[in-house]
């Protein structure tokens, strides 16, 4: 994509990335989930594309969301702040 599409000055958008939320068999998973998201986040910018994380709006088991849509809550802050640092 960098070389066919960057270089010539086309934009290029990584659509619906993310992990699904296992921490209820796995206490370090929203830590994994958060190190992918960081690197996606990085090695996109580091090659001039854009990310946009896939949000299905569940916040409970297997889900994608990071923000509760009723309560307009953050629920999972640590992936969002590996995103935010992945783009620096």
């Amino acid at each position: 994509m960098h070389d066919t599409f960057v270089t010539k000055r086309y934009p290029v958008v990584l659509g619906e990335y993310g992990a699904i939320d296992k921490s209820s068999f796995d206490s370090s998973n929203n830590r994994y989930r958060a190190d992918f998201a960081r690197a996606v986040a990085a090695t996109a910018k580091k090659y001039g594309a854009a990310t946009v994380y896939w949000d299905n709006g569940t916040t409970e088991r297997y889900g994608f969301g990071l923000f509760n849509r009723r309560s307009l809550t953050v629920t999972q802050q640590g992936i969002i702040n590996a995103i935010m640092s992945g783009v620096g």
